[in-house]
């Protein structure tokens, strides 16, 4: 055993390994980001946080981009199923940004997160259908997934409160369109581009498209008089950069449904941050709607 040790930790870490530690990585700062993305989109509104969200996200990728020689070697000679694959999960993961954000300014976040989380399973299902193949303990995950979800929405509210204001509804659609947006970006955009590119592509067309809406007088992206009140729409997008850069390398290793799954534990994250500064309560079996989550985004990646 003591003669072991030394060889393990400076042995090269396996695929798997990395897999698990982007995932992990993923969900610490997607969770940082949603909670400040919370915060942003009821002090500023939902299109203008994603929109100064987008933005933040592009210029500093767009750096990044023009230093990394490789990624502009791959720009010129990407196949052309690589750039469809890139733009179709831009528009899903964009649809995604706005109805999460929605949901969490305008629900609960207790329910939002838990449920949006759930977009591992779906992940999950689709590289199934695409002729990946699942053990039985995946198959297991994804029914304690939906086990799960269905318990959180199930939450008691105040007589004052109506259904609508649960976020239900926005986070099912939010966790779908993850769920669409991430199996196009793993299966086909990061094989084909690398891991720095799709994301580049995520936000310049978010960004495109919420600039066309502008233009067409459907949203105001206006900055807010006071210029201070974007500090948590900055820091969001920087989280998201590192949570969005961690999954696709992760998905570089081919595990992606152990990295989506992984990094969908971001709902635990994001409700353990709105419980500290928030004060958010959790009623008992909603604590247990989460473990069976987790439980289940665990089974998926065995």
């Amino acid at each position: 055993m003591i003669q072991r040790r030394p060889r393990q930790l400076s042995g090269p870490i396996t695929s798997a390994e990395s897999s698990v530690l982007y995932g992990l990585a993923s969900a610490a700062s997607y969770g940082v980001a949603d909670y400040l993305s919370q915060v942003a989109g009821r002090t500023v509104g939902v299109w203008r946080t994603s929109f100064y969200y987008y933005l933040l996200g592009l210029l500093a990728l767009s750096c990044w981009l023009l230093a990394e020689p490789h990624a502009l070697h791959l720009l010129q000679n990407a196949p052309l199923y690589g750039w469809l694959a890139g733009i179709a999960s831009g528009l899903a993961l964009l649809a995604a940004v706005v109805l999460f954000t929605q949901g969490l300014v305008s629900g609960d976040i207790a329910i939002v997160a838990p449920v949006t989380a759930t977009y591992g399973g779906v992940t999950a299902l689709l590289l199934f259908l695409n002729g990946q193949h699942f053990s039985a303990a995946t198959v297991g995950g994804l029914a304690l997934l939906v086990a799960g979800a269905s318990i959180v929405s199930l939450q008691a509210r105040p007589v004052s409160s109506g259904p609508r204001h649960s976020g239900l509804g926005w986070a099912l659609a939010a966790s779908l369109a993850y769920g669409i947006g991430f199996w196009l970006q793993g299966a086909f955009a990061v094989p084909a581009l690398g891991p720095l590119l799709p994301v580049w592509l995520v936000y310049a067309i978010g960004l495109v498209v919420m600039g066309v809406l502008s233009l067409a007088g459907i949203v105001r992206l206006r900055p807010p008089e006071r210029p201070l009140l974007l500090l948590p729409t900055l820091f969001a997008s920087l989280f998201s950069i590192a949570g969005f850069l961690a999954l696709t390398e992760g998905m570089a290793t081919q595990q992606v449904a152990v990295v989506v799954a992984l990094s969908s534990l971001t709902s635990a994250v994001t409700v353990c941050l709105s419980r500290i500064f928030a004060g958010t309560r959790l009623a008992w079996y909603q604590w247990g709607a989460i473990v069976l989550i987790t439980a289940g985004l665990v089974l998926t990646r065995l």
